[in-house]
């Protein structure tokens, strides 16, 4: 048996899945340097980061971790351009927390923190 190392396994997640790195990095919320360290082999991630992955993309933890197994990936990607009413305020809070950048998201933090704080 040939040793697989977890860079060895993100790449071919993503090839697999036809999932360029920027898409991938999206959901796990590492920074696209931080993912060609991991496929690279030069860094290896944190439990919370693992975690993440295999709640994104649909893989075996097991597989992810050993590389022992199968992939058993059932991902399917979401459309692109998912319909948000301008109505629809959970709605638009899903998208901007799953699609938008680290700043958008610290932004919308920010702002309900500080609503939040007025109330006590």
């Amino acid at each position: 048996m040939v040793e697989s190392f977890f860079g060895d396994r993100i790449k071919e997640i993503r090839h697999k899945l036809d999932i360029k790195q920027i898409d991938f990095i999206k959901p796990i919320g590492v920074h696209i340097q931080t993912l060609s360290k991991y496929e690279n082999n030069k860094v290896e991630p944190g439990a919370d980061v693992l975690r993440r992955i295999a709640v994104s993309f649909p893989i075996s933890s097991a597989w992810l971790l050993t590389g022992e197994g199968e992939i058993d990936t059932g991902y399917k990607p979401e459309p692109a351009n998912k319909n948000v009413s301008g109505d629809d305020l959970h709605g638009k809070l899903d998208v901007i927390m799953d699609k938008g950048d680290r700043s958008q998201r610290a932004i919308v933090r920010g702002t309900i923190d500080t609503v939040f704080d007025e109330f006590d």
